[in-house]
């Protein structure tokens, strides 16, 4: 999947709101990853990435070889330097939380955050506090770029069954409850976590680029980076999903 990816990221940024990890939205994405000082990033919020509106990089056009979504998924494939150079490399546009573009790239930088905060990869992250409190069936996994560093795309490479997604979809139109356990907050116990946690219900459809309004617009888990089920952690097996490319 790919920007379905973006949703389960937000929905894991808005229980890392609630548990502390992350501070605030209002932190700047740099404080937890220092390896962006200099570049667009170093700036932008994580409220500006849920909202995608971090003012870096152009539009999302994939017909556009120099666009910064390809050279992202070149440095992926291992035929572009690496991950965090793509990101490095991309211009600011527009100031920080005033204009919406949708943008891989956004989303990639708030998985970093997420790892950073929480000291765990988004694998570990999204077993431990979605796919085992869900009850998923299936092992899901996360592709990782082929050069080292080898990084999760965060913002579009979380793979799983459609009943296991399904899942997802019904914890969010329960607002955020399974089993009478709240998993992900609702707005009601944390705005800024079911903020982000609500993303989930967004329908992005609309390429390009746009004011914002307030309404957040955004989200974007490592092959080889398994979320494994509860029934395989039961057996103890290890899914066919466990893949690393190239």
């Amino acid at each position: 999947m790919f920007s379905l990816t973006k949703s389960v990221t937000s929905m894991l940024v808005g229980i890392a709101l609630e548990e502390g990890a992350i501070g605030s939205t209002d932190d700047k994405a740099v404080t937890y990853c220092p390896q962006l000082a200099g570049s667009a990033f170093d700036g932008p919020t994580v409220e500006d990435l849920l909202q995608m509106s971090s003012g870096a990089g152009g539009e999302e056009d994939y017909e556009d070889p120099d666009a910064p979504v390809n050279r992202l998924m070149r440095a992926v494939a291992g035929q572009g330097g690496t991950v965090l150079e793509a990101v490095r490399s991309v211009r600011p546009h527009s100031t920080p939380g005033t204009w919406f573009n949708y943008s891989t790239l956004d989303t990639q930088v708030l998985g970093w955050v997420l790892e950073a905060a929480t000291g765990r990869t988004l694998a570990q992250y999204a077993a431990e506090r979605l796919w085992g409190p869900v009850g998923a069936e299936s092992d899901a996994y996360y592709a990782l770029s082929r050069r080292a560093p080898r990084t999760a795309v965060g913002g579009g490479s979380f793979n799983a069954t459609v009943r296991d997604m399904a899942r997802l979809g019904l914890l969010m139109a329960r607002g955020g409850r399974w089993g009478g356990e709240q998993i992900v907050p609702s707005g009601g116990s944390s705005a800024a976590a079911g903020r982000a946690c609500r993303t989930w219900r967004a329908v992005r459809s609309v390429r390009g680029t746009r004011p914002i309004t307030g309404t957040p617009t955004s989200g974007g888990p490592s092959a080889g980076r398994t979320v494994p089920s509860p029934a395989s952690a039961y057996t103890g097996s290890i899914s066919g999903s466990t893949r690393r490319p190239g």
